[in-house]
């Protein structure tokens, strides 16, 4: 198994010991249900993403999907199973964060203005983006995300990231980087996929010229809400289900 190669080459015992307890908490979040969360933002039919939620962009591949259907998302050498893929962090999976102190509209969040710099969300012209959010309302998914690089709590977790971002990290905390409204999260190892709520889609993915929309649906639409960028619902089974909760 590739996590118990990982750890016979990893030379840092505390890198190790992180590890070894994180993929412990994984594997039991791996194996719960929860309720979607995002039945609780819907602001005249339009989702809402929820305060302190965390977002994961990536394109579209229908691959990578399946392998997020089955494990979630993964740092890049847990996802890749390559010791040297980091970028700039180790074994963490990247994400961005909520930090706006409200829960924000898809479109706001996603507006150019806001955007500008942030290249791996979907945006509001056509492209071929994917976020995912993850559920951060269920007590036991947020338990699972105080192992958070960037918390203030946690200065005891920088042997995970290299020495350029080392020297960026607290300034990264306190501003957010890219704006006000979002900031950023690493989580060791990653989020299972039970975590997971909903996948915002880029505008070329909705449009379904080559059954894009419907390939996303076929593999995420019973479980997660699939949301475009202006914030409407896209899969009809989790139309009803919210027509359900609404009554």
């Amino acid at each position: 198994m590739f996590f118990d190669e990982l750890l016979k080459n990893e030379k840092n015992e505390f890198i190790k010991k992180v590890l070894v307890n994180q993929k412990k908490k994984y594997d039991a979040l791996k194996q719960k249900t929860f309720k979607n969360n995002l039945v609780n933002y819907l602001i005249d039919g339009k989702v809402f993403l929820p305060k302190d939620a965390l977002l994961h962009g990536t394109n579209y591949d229908i691959q990578k999907f399946k392998s997020i259907k089955e494990s979630g998302i993964l740092s890049s050498e847990f996802a890749m199973k390559k010791y040297d893929s980091y970028q700039e962090t180790f074994y963490m999976a990247d994400f961005f964060k909520n930090v706006a102190g409200k829960p924000l509209s898809i479109m706001e969040l996603l507006s150019c203005e806001n955007n500008a710099n942030i290249h791996y969300l979907p945006s509001l012209v056509a492209d071929s983006q994917v976020a995912f959010i993850v559920n951060t309302d269920n007590e036991q998914i947020k338990e699972y995300l105080k192992t958070d690089l960037f918390l203030e709590s946690n200065s005891d977790l920088y042997p995970f990231i290299d020495e350029e971002m080392y020297f960026s990290i607290e300034r990264r905390k306190h501003l957010h980087q890219y704006n006000y409204k979002l900031g950023q999260s690493s989580i060791p190892i990653g989020v299972p996929y039970s975590a997971l709520c909903g996948i915002i889609v880029g505008k070329k993915i909705t449009e379904n010229k080559n059954n894009e929309l419907d390939e996303v649906k076929k593999i995420f639409g019973n479980e997660l809400f699939i949301i475009s960028c202006d914030g409407e619902i896209l899969n009809n089974n989790q139309k009803e289900n919210v027509e359900e909760v609404a009554c």
